[in-house]
């Protein structure tokens, strides 16, 4: 028989078969959150098979009189509001009953802006009511109310529950990277300027001269950062609100824990299951193992996506831990070839790892996966300098510069090929654009 291989113009190739499970599998693994909801939905309604396996509460059991507690702590929810999104995060404290029940009232007196507009001696008898047990009448203290609004001022979005515009804008800067420029000036600013009710606006640049940076980065902050949920909840929810993953820093390294709301705990109905060993009629027997088939191959699909999506995040932590240690001008070029080779994963398989997905890093708040993967500048010694870090050095330098005359493009060029990454004006003038600072022209103080 001859060798078809060593004859000309004959070719032979090794395709994959995608079979229906490993279809099943990839189709999971693309989804973003909501998507996956939804699609845990249908298959429940779908396969009698299936059924959902309820999980044990993330927060401390609620005594057993008050209802109305109980309700608001372990009923499953879609932070796809404010109170969702904070309510989610406070779970993941693990506090007391007391503590958790102080949590609740504090968020459930959020405004739409994300402000608390209560005092907090005014928040005991809601506290009293959700703890639903019996405390002393002067419970809870201002300070104990206190101790927990700093805990949750911590939280994502960043400036949450402030009580005024002041302690808002403060709270944003102290979660921004230490290195940042002017921030510890603007924050100063911003104490000195707390008389009376406080600011009403974001500042102008009425600001003494050479200290306009001050402006310019406060004018980057968020007034109300609880404003984009009560857009959400008016219809225009995005996957944004719901992080796949939370990662915090453990014992040097990174933990990375899923996102329990987008994690079903489903489960194979047992007595469905038996009926197939004991139905008498044929079609009936080949509709139930047809249908059980299914339910394992989505089964095995949802492992298999929560471990591929815990490989890819742990892959991007640690080739961008220098982001979370010094912010975005320390982000190293990334593409999609880094992390497949990093974790042994298909280039494809990382592509659909991260579409639609978000993760919750406190401290620096919640990302796109896609945001961590950019192209890069050559650098003096050969290494390579990521879109997002040049556009942060443009900020930097930006901030610093006189109001009076302020840096062209072609010196800003200069100044970053000076720091051995170079750029070309037209270049810069692309990021400069992209991180949404004007042109010099427009950034130049006009006279009185």
């Amino acid at each position: 028989m001859p060798n078809l291989a060593q004859q000309p113009g004959v070719r032979t190739t090794q395709q994959l078969t995608m079979t229906p499970e490993l279809r099943q599998s990839v189709r999971l693994l693309q989804m973003s959150g909501p998507e996956l909801l939804q699609e845990v939905e249908r298959q429940l309604e779908s396969n009698p098979l299936l059924e959902r396996q309820e999980a044990e509460p993330l927060v401390p059991a609620q005594p057993a009189g008050d209802a109305d507690a109980r309700k608001t702590a372990h009923e499953p929810i879609v932070p796809d509001t404010l109170f969702q999104h904070l309510l989610q995060q406070l779970r993941l404290l693990g506090l007391a009953d007391a503590e958790f029940a102080i949590g609740c009232a504090l968020i459930g007196a959020l405004d739409e802006r994300g402000y608390l507009c209560e005092a907090p001696e005014a928040l005991a008898p809601v506290c009293r009511d959700l703890l639903g047990a019996a405390v002393p009448p002067d419970w809870p203290q201002p300070r104990q109310v206190l101790a927990v609004l700093r805990q949750i001022q911590q939280f994502d979005p960043a400036g949450v529950a402030a009580r005024d515009l002041v302690e808002c804008l403060q709270l944003q800067l102290e979660a921004l990277p230490a290195a940042t420029p002017w921030r510890l000036q603007a924050h100063a600013w911003l104490a000195s300027m707390r008389s009376g009710q406080g600011l009403q606006a974001l500042p102008t640049p009425a600001l003494p001269p050479g200290m306009q940076g001050i402006g310019i980065l406060l004018r980057q902050l968020d007034p109300a950062p609880g404003a984009r949920f009560a857009d959400a909840s008016a219809g225009s929810s995005s996957a944004a609100d719901l992080p796949d993953v939370i990662a915090s820093r453990h014992h040097g390294g990174w933990q990375v824990t899923p996102n329990p709301i987008l994690q079903p705990t489903l489960r194979i109905d047992a007595g469905y299951a038996g009926l197939i060993r004991t139905v008498a009629d044929a079609a009936a027997r080949t509709y139930l193992s047809s249908r059980l088939r299914e339910a394992r191959w989505l089964l095995r699909g949802l492992q298999n996506r929560q471990a591929t999506l815990a490989r890819v995040v742990h892959s991007i932590l640690a080739l961008q831990d220098d982001f979370f240690r010094h912010g975005a001008q320390a982000m190293k070029p990334l593409v999609l070839a880094d992390v497949a080779d990093d974790t042994g994963l298909h280039v494809s398989t990382v592509s659909r790892a991260i579409a639609g997905k978000f993760l919750l890093v406190p401290g620096s708040g919640l990302h796109a996966l896609q945001y961590f993967f950019s192209s890069g500048v050559p650098g003096r010694h050969g290494e390579r300098c990521s879109s997002t870090a040049i556009q942060a050095r443009i900020r930097r330098l930006v901030a610093s510069e006189s109001a009076c005359a302020p840096l062209s493009d072609s010196r800003l060029a200069q100044l970053l090929n000076a720091d051995g990454i170079q750029v070309a004006r037209r270049t810069l003038a692309k990021y400069r654009e992209d991180a949404g600072i004007p042109s010099s022209r427009a950034r130049k103080a006009r006279p009185g």
